[in-house]
């Protein structure tokens, strides 16, 4: 069976982070109505209330890709990806970049943070009516909020969707859209919220050398 090169093997992962820009045509910008705006502004402040998140996560993608693994959050910046076997990948935000190590290969990957989706996650002052920020929907699902939005700046990024159970508001999930419609949904469960996380997890020794590719 012939060996996927390490880009291929991780994209479904990367594109659930929002770390690989893929090209997806924006649509025309969402003009919430007052409702919507409340809903926007409680949800805004629940992410700037969030310092730390610690969770498993499931990853499923409409191609029938299948990941599990524990995802840990540490507001503003910081994110640790570690998935669990047989998927050979370790995903680590340490503040300016989104570094990807391929075990298997012993290879790194890197993007700068700012540049992708995941990086709204991640923001300290994430506000649905910045410049910084292009809304495209806000939707009632069931018991569930859906905030779709793109970087203004580079909206060929992807499309973000964030998932946020309504009563208690907590984010519960995230999906990326990329440019051939595949979809890739990374859902939460047993979140932990405001713990004590160890500043180590956020760090990745990378070896002299092993730097790699920044991925564009």
């Amino acid at each position: 069976m012939p060996r996927r090169s390490p880009f291929r093997l991780f994209r479904p992962c990367l594109l659930a982070l929002g770390l690989v820009l893929v090209a997806v045509s924006p649509l025309a910008a969402f003009e919430p109505d007052a409702d919507q705006r409340a809903t926007l502004e409680r949800i805004a402040a629940h992410m700037a209330d969030i310092t730390t998140l610690e969770a498993r996560f499931v990853q499923v993608s409409s191609t029938g890709n299948y990941a599990e693994g524990t995802v840990y959050i540490k507001r503003p910046w910081k994110m640790r990806i570690a998935y669990d076997p047989p998927t050979p990948v370790l995903i680590v935000a340490d503040g300016n970049f989104l570094i990807y190590h391929d075990k298997e290969l012993d290879q790194y990957s890197h993007v700068p943070l700012g540049l992708t989706p995941a990086g709204l996650l991640l923001k300290p002052d994430l506000s649905f009516f910045s410049d910084e920020v292009l809304l495209e929907g806000v939707t009632r699902v069931g018991e569930t909020l859906e905030v779709a939005v793109r970087q203004a700046d580079d909206p060929d990024a992807g499309l973000l969707t964030m998932v946020f159970s309504e009563t208690p508001l907590e984010l519960r999930q995230w999906r990326i859209l990329d440019a051939q419609n595949v979809e890739t949904t990374v859902s939460l469960y047993e979140p932990r919220f405001g713990i004590e996380l160890d500043g180590d997890l956020f760090e990745l020794a990378v070896p002299a050398g092993q730097w790699g590719q920044q991925n564009r």
